[in-house]
């Protein structure tokens, strides 16, 4: 997606025929951190993440960094044993409490991930999309 000019700019492909050494047949969600916040570790790796597993994969050599390992053993107190959904505002966009921070969505819930500090955040953990995105028309009926 050309973010500039808001279109497609390559066809639809298979995960494998871009993440080569990824194990699962399905890619739910990935999380990279932004230039320059976080780890060093953490600078050109995508999270891709897949039931209750995620894979550290390296943007450089284009390939997995170590094996898949279960969810909670990279992002320590992640309160869901899955991942639906991550997104992160860029550099400068969304009021400043967004910044440098990941929504990690599982179901109707969500929490929230400090990629400055590298931990769960207390504030969030476990709420529900509904309650903390309150125009979010989805899946509630009243």
């Amino acid at each position: 997606l050309d973010s500039k000019k808001m279109k497609v700019v390559e066809d639809p492909c298979s995960i494998d025929s871009i993440f080569k050494d990824f194990p699962y047949p399905r890619l739910d969600a990935v999380l990279r951190f932004p230039p320059g916040v976080g780890p060093s570790k953490d600078q050109n790796v995508a999270f891709l993440f897949h039931g209750n597993q995620v894979c550290e994969y390296d943007l450089k050599t284009y390939k997995l960094k170590a094996k898949p390992r279960k969810i909670q053993e990279r992002f320590k107190d992640y309160p869901f044993d899955k991942v639906d959904a991550v997104f992160t505002f860029p550099p400068g966009v969304g009021p400043s409490y967004a910044h440098n921070v990941a929504y990690m969505m599982a179901g109707d819930r969500y929490c929230k991930y400090s990629l400055d500090q590298d931990k769960m955040r207390s504030d969030s953990l476990r709420r529900s999309i509904h309650d903390g995105w309150s125009p979010y028309p989805l899946g509630h009926t009243k």
